[in-house]
């Protein structure tokens, strides 16, 4: 298993190009880098992550570094729930909310403790 950097670094070329959504990059990452056992055809859209086993809580941290890293978002500590990363479809959901939200809070409002 290769670290989050080094990942980011084999898919930097990819990042805004819209050659993959959000839940192909995801699915990669858990792939690649968390080492999902099952069939890649097995980690669906709607598949329930935790409760199958793809994240642990080792997982949700390497998965949230990610997020953050690739996606240029910051979670809150109240954010990193299975609402929000319970699925790849979740995760495709909240990651296009924070982009929405981060693209308003440059035009002017404030974000994460005034910032």
């Amino acid at each position: 298993m290769t670290n989050v950097t080094e990942h980011l670094k084999d898919t930097a070329h990819l990042k805004g190009t819209g050659h993959l959504r959000v839940t192909q990059r995801v699915r990669r990452f858990i792939i690649d880098e968390l080492g999902w056992e099952g069939a890649a055809e097995e980690l669906t859209d709607d598949l329930l992550l935790i409760q199958e086993g793809a994240l642990d809580s080792i997982g949700i941290v390497s998965l949230t570094s990610f997020l953050e890293s690739y996606y240029g978002i910051l979670m809150e500590d109240s954010e990193i729930v299975p609402a929000n990363l319970g699925s790849l479809a979740s995760i495709e959901r909240y990651v296009q909310a924070k982009n929405v939200r981060g693209r308003d809070d440059a035009s002017g409002s404030t974000g994460r403790n005034g910032r």
